[in-house]
Order: C-alpha cells, then structure tokens, then sequence
C-alpha cells in the first residue's frame, strides 16, 4: 500500500506542476507549452518514481501542493477549510451505503495532501487495498482539461472510461493500475489505485454520483 500511496502522491504532484507551469506561462506572456513540464511517454511509465519531474518551486499554491509523502502515510485528521474552500472527508466522501454497496471497509482519511482540497481516501474490499485520491484545485476548464489529457499521456495502456464525469480513462503506472476521471459536478478530479478495473469503474460511478457541490462542505 505503501508504493501506491507514493505514486498517487507523486501523480497527483505531477498534474498540478503541468497546470501551474501553463498558468505561470500565461503570466509571462509566453505559451503555455514553453513552461508545462515535459511529457511522460508511455513506454516511460514504468521508470522509477525519483526519476519524475518535480514541482517548480515557488509556482504553486501551497493550498494546491501535495504534502512529500512520509512513512506509511498514518492517518490524519483533514485541517479546517477556509471560507468558501471545500472540506474533504472521506466517510462523507464515501458515505456508509456505499461502503455497504461495494462491501468497502476501513475507509479513513489519510496523506498526502493539502487539505482541504487534496484529500487521499484508502479502503479495502476483500482484503485487497485501494485508494480514492482527490483534489479539487482552483484552475479553469481549459487548464483542466489540457492537465486530464497530460494525465492520460503518462499512462501506459490509457483507455477511456465512457460516462465517468467529463473525462475518464484506466491505465497502468509501474505495474500499478490506475483510473483517473474529472467530475461532471464540481472542479475536482480522483486518481483511483487497485488491481480490479471493473470494480473501479463502477466504484468511479457511483463516487461522482454521490459528489455534489454540498457533498463538499
């Protein structure tokens, strides 16, 4: 569980350095590709995480950076949210039917993130451990979007995922499977890990049906 709490962190890491590196382009009145952070092949997807590029520093906001990943990511309880700033909690976040729907158990909140608008769920179904990362960041739709496509690109063997939100895909990263998919309600986007896809698209679905704008406060 470890190595996909990493990944998941240094994922999530990756797409908000490629958005902030555009907005930071557009500041300088330079385009937005000039600045974005290189490209992952999907023949690269299986180097080792060290090898990933790291966040420019001092580009992003600290409300939107992934805290470094430490140990084995206990469980932390998620800070208070600002003013008008999403509270993330994953019990609300996956609610006890759906827990009960896919017999998920030990649903917790936990790291890496920035609360509150980075929150990592882990759970379990059958003994096997998935994670549920989500993050709901301040960019406009053409930043997401063009961050979701980069995401896709870094994955090995990307596939759409047809009606999961605005945009879903699965794929591989280092052996480990991934689904990635931006809500159709809200500004916010979930990386899922496990070994069952099937049991993760339907899970996707059902997630983003129970997230709503009052889900998030």
């Amino acid at each position: 569980m470890r190595n996909i709490h990493i990944l998941l962190a240094i994922l999530t890491l990756s797409l908000l350095a490629v958005a902030c590196g555009k907005d930071k382009a557009k500041d300088e009145g330079k385009p937005a590709d000039a600045t974005m952070a290189p490209e992952m092949k999907p023949e690269a997807a299986t180097t080792p995480p060290a090898d990933m590029p790291a966040a420019p520093e001092g580009d992003m906001p600290a409300a939107d950076m992934p805290a470094a990943p430490e140990g084995d990511m206990a469980a932390t309880p998620p800070a208070d949210a600002a003013p008008g700033e999403p509270k993330l909690v994953c019990t609300k976040l996956i609610p006890e039917e759906l827990q009960k729907k896919h017999g998920l158990t030990e649903v917790k909140d936990a790291g890496p993130g920035a609360p509150p608008r980075v929150m990592n769920c882990p759970f379990k179904k059958d003994k096997a451990g998935y994670s549920i990362n989500i993050v709901c960041p301040t960019w406009d739709e053409a930043t997401f979007k063009k961050t979701m496509e980069n995401g896709k690109k870094s994955m090995k063997g990307a596939k759409d995922i047809a009606g999961l939100g605005r945009m879903g895909y699965l794929g591989n990263i280092s052996g480990i499977n991934m689904l990635q998919a931006w809500d159709d309600d809200t500004m916010c986007y979930i990386t899922m890990s496990g070994d069952d896809e099937a049991f993760m698209t339907t899970l996707a679905k059902d997630y983003f049906a129970n997230l709503k704008p009052e889900t998030l406060q």
